[in-house]
C-alpha cells in the first residue's frame, strides 16, 4: 500500500502563540484602570472596618464605666493629682502635685486587664520609673486602628512632667499611647484641690466642671440631668496629629502627650472648647487647639461614647461655638451633664 506524504496545514504553522507589544500594553492599561477603580473601594471598605473596630473599643470602655459605677457609685475621675513627693511643686503642700493617673487606669479590672492593674504601684505616681512594666503594656482596646502611633511601646518623655525637670533630664522612656479621652467640660477648667485655696476645690471651677468624667470625684448618674443618651463622656483624640505640632523646645508633641495611663488634656482628657477636628479648620499648628479638642483620623468626624453606652459618629461639621458665640453650640451642649439643653438627634 502506497503512503501519501502528509500535508501540513500552513495556516497552523503561522498561528501566533504570544501577545504583541501593543496588545500587552493594552492589557496592562486595562489592569491599571481596574486597579484604580477598585483601590478607592477597597480603601473605603478598610476604613469602614477600622471605624467599626474603633467604635467597638469605645463600647468596651463604656461597658467598663458602667461596671465601675456599679461598684463605686461615682464616675471615675479623668485625672487625679499625685501625692508622690517627687512630683510636688511644693514639698510642704500635699495638693501641689502634677496631674497623674488617667480614668483608664481604674477601668482596667473591668476590661479583663486585672494583671496590668496589679502591675501598678498605686501608692506612687503613675509617671514614676517604678511603673515601667505597666507603661509598656499594650492594651488593644485603647488604640484606634487608624492611628499608626498608638497601641505599641515607643519613646515617651515622661520626665518633662516633673516639677523638677531640667532639659538635661530629657531622656526617653518607653510607653504605649492611647486614642481615647474623657470629655472634661465645655471648656478647660482646673477642678481639683488647689494650693491657693487651701487644698480645696475653687467653687467657681467646680461649678464650671460640667463634664461627666473630669476632675470632680463625686459625679453620679443622678448628676447627669441632661440624660445619659444626650451626654458624651468620651471620644477620640488622634495622637498622629501631634507629630506635626511644635511647642518650644520640643519638635514632636506626640512624644509627650498621649500615654494611656496619664490623665491630662492631650493625654486621655479633652474639652469641648472647640469642635471635633477643629485643627483642620483652624489651619494652624497651635498645640492647644489639638490638646483641647476631640480629633480623629476617620474622614468627616469622630466616634463619641455617650453616657448610655452607645457610640455615635459625630460629624466635624457639627454646630460648635468654638469660643465665637455666647450661646453653646450642639457640640458644647453634648459635653455638659447638667446644662438643661434640648438637643435634636439629627443635629449631629
Amino acid at each position: 500500500m502506497r503512503c501519501e506524504p502528509s500535508v501540513i496545514d500552513e495556516p497552523s504553522m503561522n498561528r501566533r502563540t504570544a501577545f504583541t507589544l501593543i496588545e500587552m500594553l493594552v492589557a496592562i492599561s486595562i489592569v491599571g484602570i481596574l486597579a484604580a477603580l477598585l483601590l478607592p473601594a477597597l480603601q473605603s471598605v478598610r476604613e469602614t472596618s477600622r471605624r467599626s473596630q474603633c467604635q467597638n473599643h469605645l463600647r468596651q470602655i463604656g461597658s467598663a464605666v458602667s461596671h465601675y459605677l456599679d461598684t463605686s457609685i461615682y464616675y471615675p475621675q479623668a485625672r487625679v493629682i499625685t501625692r508622690d513627693s517627687r512630683y510636688l511643686n511644693d514639698p510642704d503642700v500635699w495638693c501641689s502635685g502634677v496631674p497623674d493617673r488617667s480614668f483608664l487606669v481604674v477601668l482596667l479590672p473591668y476590661l479583663e486587664q486585672q494583671a496590668t492593674y496589679d502591675a501598678i504601684n498605686h501608692a506612687l505616681s503613675i509617671l514614676g520609673p517604678e511603673q515601667l512594666t505597666a507603661h509598656a503594656i499594650s492594651i488593644a482596646t485603647f488604640a484606634c486602628p487608624s492611628d499608626t502611633v498608638t497601641g505599641y511601646a515607643r519613646n515617651a518623655y515622661l520626665a518633662r512632667r516633673s516639677p523638677k525637670f531640667d532639659i538635661r533630664m530629657d531622656l526617653p522612656s518607653i510607653a504605649v499611647f492611647s486614642n481615647y479621652a474623657a470629655c472634661q467640660a465645655t471648656t478647660y477648667v482646673t477642678a481639683y484641690e488647689a494650693p491657693s485655696a487651701g487644698c480645696r476645690v475653687i467653687a467657681w471651677n467646680a461649678m464650671h466642671a460640667n463634664g461627666t468624667i473630669g476632675d470632680l470625684p463625686n459625679v453620679t448618674i443622678a448628676s447627669v440631668t441632661d440624660g445619659l443618651s444626650n451626654t458624651m463622656i468620651a471620644s477620640e483624640q488622634a495622637k498622629s496629629i501631634a507629630r506635626n505640632l511644635k511647642q518650644e523646645p520640643y519638635n514632636d508633641m506626640s512624644e509627650y502627650f498621649g500615654p494611656w495611663f496619664a490623665g491630662d488634656v492631650g493625654d486621655t482628657m479633652f474639652t469641648a472648647t472647640y469642635g471635633p477636628n477643629h485643627y483642620l479648620r483652624a489651619r494652624t499648628q497651635l498645640a492647644k487647639l489639638w490638646m483641647w479638642s476631640a480629633s480623629s483620623l476617620h474622614p468627616g468626624g469622630a466616634n463619641v461614647l455617650m453616657g448610655d453606652g452607645s457610640v455615635r459618629f459625630v460629624k466635624e461639621s457639627v454646630d460648635s461655638s468654638d469660643l465665637k458665640k455666647i450661646e453653646h453650640g450642639v457640640w458644647q451642649k453634648l459635653a455638659t451633664r447638667n446644662g438643661g439643653e434640648t438637643i435634636d438627634a439629627g443635629a449631629y
